[in-house]
């Protein structure tokens, strides 16, 4: 699946990337998780608005990235 090219909004992008739309994450978040070959050439920009988004299609890149290390710092604190 991708983000749309039309107006989109940040629970577009987090349900992209993460498959979810929790509320504590930012864009920032979302541009420390990305895929740099993931972004559409027509939209990527400065990376640093949401429209650079549109057209987005997530491919975990094996590289881990803020979220993935807050999600383990999480199971870490239950056991």
């Amino acid at each position: 699946m991708a983000v749309g090219t039309g107006n989109i909004t940040l629970e577009d992008v987090t349900t992209e990337i993460y498959g979810d739309t929790n509320a504590g994450r930012s864009l920032a978040t979302c541009f420390a998780s990305s895929s740099a070959g993931s972004f559409n050439p027509t939209y990527v920009g400065s990376k640093d608005r949401l429209s650079n988004f549109k057209g987005y299609v997530h491919v975990d890149d094996g590289i881990w990235g803020v979220d993935e290390f807050s999600s383990i710092d999480t199971l870490n604190q239950l056991c």
